[in-house]
């Protein structure tokens, strides 16, 4: 959420500053139906929590028999998922009812949504518990993941643009709505493939490089802060950062995770918007 304040701050100041600068230049607000493109940057983040299966204690073939190693009872893990920047395009189409004697206008607006984002890297903390009271460290590790994340996204968002004496409209909002995400790649985890071999008893062997292929449905939110500059009376240029989550918490493979928590991203985008 670093990014969203920073944005958040800055927003503030220019929102404050942009009255002196250009009051001689007001637009009366624009009603009706309008439609808009955009596009930038995207990242993409996702932390999860992990418990794995124990390690069984090993003994000798002494009578009775004695213990040879404890064994683990259970084994945490903290992997984030950190992908390479990647785009954001999306296009809508909405309605803006006009308040003039208010302090701001109201738009609704249906959003379609295409983000990318290609190769990166998992950063884990591992540790460990076992019969002793303290626990075994792991260490951390870095893995590279080689592949893809897209997500296509149908909103509805609910928007906010703040009258002002100037061509500057700031304006906030919020979205919902239902998300199709496609993975598709390789990790190569040395770690999660030699712990698994043990774990297992050395009688099962996974495949390395892990590779992963898998589509996921899910609903998806979003918060939304921008400014837009009227070009002319009905065409705006808009400036914006959202911060969108997909709620994918269920059972998953993706990113050798095993438990998904959640996928967020952070969008910097620009775009233009037209009224009818």
């Amino acid at each position: 959420m670093k990014s969203l304040r920073t944005f958040l701050l800055g927003f503030a100041m220019f929102s404050l500053c942009a009255p002196l600068a250009q009051a001689q230049d007001y637009y009366e607000s624009d009603g009706g139906l309008y439609w808009g493109v955009r596009g930038g940057l995207s990242q993409v983040r996702n932390s999860v929590a992990a418990d794995w299966y124990g390690i069984d204690a090993v003994y000798n073939d002494a009578t009775p028999p004695e213990l040879q190693w404890p064994g683990i009872n259970s084994h945490h893990e903290l992997r984030d998922l950190e992908m390479d920047y990647g785009y954001v395009v999306g296009a809508s189409l909405g309605y803006t009812m006009v308040f003039p004697e208010g302090a701001a206008d109201l738009r609704f607006e249906a959003e379609g949504i295409y983000r990318k984002n290609d190769d990166g890297q998992i950063n884990s903390q591992w540790y460990a518990t076992s019969d002793n009271p303290d626990s075994i460290s792991l260490g951390n590790e870095s893995v590279p993941v080689y592949g893809s994340l897209e997500v296509r996204s149908a909103m509805f968002n609910v928007l906010v643009d703040f009258h002002t004496p100037t061509r500057f409209v700031p304006y906030l909002g919020v979205g919902a709505g239902i998300s199709q995400l496609v993975a598709k790649g390789t990790i190569y985890d040395a770690n999660r493939y030699t712990y698994d071999y043990i774990a297992s008893g050395g009688f099962w062997i996974p495949s390395y490089p892990y590779i992963f292929d898998e589509t996921i449905y899910a609903l998806s939110w979003q918060a939304i802060a921008g400014v837009g500059y009227r070009l002319s009376p009905g065409a705006m240029l808009t400036l914006e950062f959202r911060y969108f989550r997909l709620a994918t918490d269920r059972a998953s493979d993706l990113f050798a995770t095993w438990e998904l928590g959640s996928v967020k991203f952070d969008d910097w985008s620009m775009g233009v918007r037209f009224t009818f």
